[in-house]
């Protein structure tokens, strides 16, 4: 009779010592799981972030192309103004020539 509350006081010792291994694989199963979403947050923050430089990038091109499109144009419009002055320059002279002819 004596060895049973040893025998008890052994298999409360091991139950607990199993409660306590279950307790510790729990917690870390759970900090497992928060690094793991911790990770999935984290990529999520860096697919945003690449995703807002590419729209930053593309803007930026954009950009540079309405910009070079508004040079042609303006180059465009000083090629045809010096055409003009051109043509108006060379009416001038032939008047000049044409009065010239005339005088003589």
């Amino acid at each position: 009779m004596g060895e049973w509350p040893i025998r008890r006081c052994a298999i409360a010792k091991m139950w607990a010592n199993l409660e306590q291994r279950e307790r510790k694989r729990e917690k870390e199963r759970m900090r497992k799981r928060e690094r793991k979403s911790e990770r999935k947050r984290e990529n999520e923050r860096e697919r945003e972030r690449k995703r807002e430089r590419e729209r930053e990038r593309e803007e930026r091109e954009k950009e540079r192309e309405r910009k070079r499109k508004r040079e042609k144009e303006r180059e465009r419009d000083r090629e045809t103004e010096r055409e003009k002055k051109r043509e108006k320059k060379k009416k001038k002279e032939r008047g000049k020539a044409k009065k010239r002819r005339e005088e003589n």
